[in-house]
């Protein structure tokens, strides 16, 4: 089999989906421009801004791509080529598109508020906390896992494949450095200006710029510890910034190299057209690559089919900007996940293109490798196609970093909201801090952020017996992401149900909930039975146990969560009435 078939047919079937399948949903959930979008209606100039769809588009793609689609489709390969293609092409259609598009709806129809607030207001307040500490948790995995990407693609110390050429890491470093500093540039121009095209002309040259500087005159040359207190400090800070002055700037400059990216991989396989005798047809288990097909390949491709973090993203930041219901929703929800489905599709011809040359390298760096051979390919030199590839992948590592700390910061402030009748309202209070001085908020903002940037960087620096961070920490991130898929999906579900004329509306995303849920908890039950082995090897060692319990108690509270919230799920829709405010949203 020649990997140019699966991209033919991937495009095929993902732009089918698109005009058929969205149009059919947007029918169905009577998606229509009747009413005013949160961004139009409110327009603060801070959060709800109305933003041109293609700006918006490109922010939610450079968002929620992350590093799911090249990691998780990589390490999913073990399984064969087969199954990883099926789930991701099926998967993105009816599953991961789905969940992102109706988590966008959702959420401008209850005036851009968070999943967290839906939940609340479909399912009850009990449901909210559940939710929020279930989202919060996951986040905590998400900075972790990419923490550590992005430290590793910055250093100049080989881990995990490491830098095949000396000063690669540092050349990474000082163009994604150049890049944001760009994005800012950007950001404060089109802020004032508003004439996005002719800004973008301009910030796409300070763009190749950044590359090329960066390329060429490297000075962030920094051990692997030194980045993970780096990443620390620049997503804490980023978070609490204004979105106009970095996170929608940046994911939408960026967006163009992934962008870039993308149609120079799809063109560079189709030219190499390798073949995929490389890898395996198909296996029912792998040790490599977890254990059994069932639940492993769903939770280990993890975003390059569904991803929970997604309908954060949507209702966070997204929802916020899109201008009109349609066809902003569909085109921002549905069709960035089809092209980060697309993009899965073609690193499974990236890691054939390299495994077909002859490449050693291992897990992520099998992207930086193939990139490098098809660079080969064009007379562009190996080395710079290798650098590229690199620079590709922290950027959609550190776009999603950006957006997943400030949302983390957002629910974990949901959570310290209380009436002020408890002993520890002070405290909580001082987290929120809606009320006050100036510095008072951004104090307990910055603090708000610390509660997860913290633990997430204890996660990504810790030893695990000798293993990658990432190979003990995905596991339970696809896992916990992709169960926080479901519970996103239940949450729009029981609106459906609720709010809508013809309920049956309602199993397009009620199927996939029920699905994600049977494969994600029997996943996480697995893990915890990894973790505690791994825990015991570790004392018995005499090494750091900490991140062996944080990770067990992380999925053990998940579990608990995600069966709270069932029960209560299936209470509120099947033993009480409608609420108030789930009519009020209709």
């Amino acid at each position: 089999m020649n990997s140019v078939v699966l991209l033919v047919a991937a495009v095929v079937a993902f732009v089918v989906a698109y005009n058929t399948y969205g149009n059919f949903l947007a029918k169905k959930w009577g998606i229509s421009n009747d009413r005013k979008t949160p961004a139009t209606e409110i327009n603060d100039d801070k959060d709800y801004i109305p933003t041109n769809n293609v700006v918006v588009l490109g922010n939610q793609f450079s968002s929620i791509a992350g590093a799911g689609p090249i990691t998780g489709v990589i390490s999913a390969l073990p399984f064969g080529w087969l199954p990883t293609f099926l789930w991701v092409t099926l998967g993105t259609i009816f599953v991961g598109g789905v969940h992102d598009y109706s988590s966008l709806f959702a959420s401008v129809r209850h005036g851009g508020k968070s999943i967290g607030e839906i939940t609340r207001a479909n399912l009850g307040e009990k449901a909210k906390k559940l939710f929020n500490t279930f989202a919060w948790l996951t986040l905590m995995l998400i900075l972790g896992a990419f923490t550590f990407f992005v430290a590793t693609s910055f250093s100049e110390t080989a881990v995990s494949g490491g830098n095949v050429y000396e000063g690669t890491g540092a050349k990474i470093a000082t163009a994604s450095f150049l890049i944001c500093i760009a994005a800012v540039v950007f950001g404060v121009i089109n802020h004032f200006t508003k004439s996005v095209w002719v800004n973008t002309a301009i910030c796409l040259v300070l763009l190749v710029g950044s590359i090329a500087v960066g390329f060429a005159y490297p000075f962030l040359k920094f051990s692997i510890s030194t980045w993970y207190i780096l990443v620390s400090a620049y997503i804490l800070v980023a978070a609490n910034l204004p979105s106009w002055v970095l996170l929608q700037p940046r994911g939408y400059l960026v967006s163009y190299l992934l962008y870039g990216i993308v149609a120079l991989s799809f063109v560079g396989v189709v030219v190499c057209h390798p073949s995929l005798e490389t890898i395996p047809v198909a296996a029912a288990y792998s040790a490599s690559a977890g254990g059994f097909i069932f639940p492993f390949l769903f939770v280990t491709i993890a975003c390059g089919a569904v991803s929970g973090f997604h309908s954060l993203v949507s209702s966070g930041t997204s929802s916020k900007t899109v201008k009109n219901e349609s066809p902003d929703i569909k085109r921002v929800g549905y069709g960035a996940m089809l092209i980060e489905g697309l993009f899965a599709v073609i690193v499974i011809g990236i890691a054939a293109t390299a495994k077909a040359a002859g490449s050693e390298a291992a897990g992520f760096t099998l992207f930086y490798a193939g990139i490098g051979t098809i660079f080969e390919k064009f007379g562009l030199g190996y080395q710079m196609g290798y650098q590229v590839g690199g620079l590709a992948f922290s950027m959609f590592c550190l776009t999603s970093l950006d957006s997943a700390t400030r949302i983390a910061r957002y629910m974990f402030q949901e959570l310290c909201e209380t009436d002020g009748e408890s002993a520890f309202s002070p405290v909580l209070n001082f987290f929120v801090a809606n009320e006050g001085s100036a510095f008072k908020k951004t104090a307990g903002a910055v603090a708000a952020t610390c509660m997860t940037v913290i633990p997430g960087y204890v996660l990504s620096s810790a030893q695990y017996n000798g293993a990658a961070a990432y190979n003990v920490i995905w596991p339970i991130f696809g896992s916990a992401n992709q169960l926080l898929a479901s519970v996103a999906l239940l949450a729009v579900t029981s609106w459906l149900v609720k709010t809508s004329v013809d309920k049956k509306c309602a199993l397009y995303t009620g199927i996939p909930t029920v699905f994600m849920f049977a494969v994600t908890l029997s996943a996480l039950g697995l893990s915890i039975r990894s973790y505690v082995s791994g825990m015991l090897a570790a004392q018995a060692a005499g090494n750091p146990v900490v991140s062996y319990v944080i990770l067990i108690v992380i999925a053990a509270l998940l579990i608990v969560l995600a069966v709270s919230l069932i029960v209560t799920a299936c209470r509120q829709l099947f033993f009480q009435k409608d609420t108030e405010t789930a009519k009020a949203v209709a």
